[in-house]
């Protein structure tokens, strides 16, 4: 949560949900990590250990489709892999 790209979203105040359920148009449970929410945009944080992988991207956006059938603007889409270091990916 100290991580100079990440402590923003971990400020006092800052309104999020963790590990929230969505329900998707076909039925299907998606649980993002992070959401973080400012008015109507929304910043999705998504955590991963192990390599980079497709579908870690195309995980972070069926996330952002549901919430944007929602009617919330995407702020940032983020992929943070916590192996021996922290690398954040902009998706």
């Amino acid at each position: 949560i100290g991580h100079p790209q990440l402590k923003s979203f971990y400020a006092e105040g800052v309104k999020n949900f963790n590990e929230r359920d969505m329900i998707a148009e076909d039925g299907q449970l998606l649980r993002p990590d992070r959401l973080n929410f400012q008015e109507d945009r929304v910043t999705i944080i998504d955590y991963k250990t192990g390599a980079e992988s497709p579908t870690h991207r195309e995980q972070i956006e069926a996330y952002a489709g549901v919430l944007s059938r929602m009617n919330f603007g995407i702020n940032k889409k983020l992929l943070v892999y916590i192996n021996d270091g922290i690398s954040i990916r902009n998706v």
